[in-house]
């Protein structure tokens, strides 16, 4: 997850996901309270989306 305080108090976090498909639209609702629809899914691995998260925390 992405995002300043500003940002996140608007409900408009940007979020990267990775991990089973499934597992991913079940949680779809409860994300996009919080991310406004940016949601990029990134892969099947959950690695994948932390090495987004390392690399934009740099």
């Amino acid at each position: 997850v992405f995002g300043r305080p500003d940002v996140a108090s608007s409900g408009k976090l940007r979020s990267f996901l990775g991990g089973n498909h499934d597992a991913i639209e079940r949680a779809r609702a409860v994300i996009e309270t919080y991310s406004g629809g940016a949601m990029i899914i990134v892969g099947d691995s959950p690695a994948q989306a932390n090495v987004i998260k390392l690399t934009g925390n740099m």
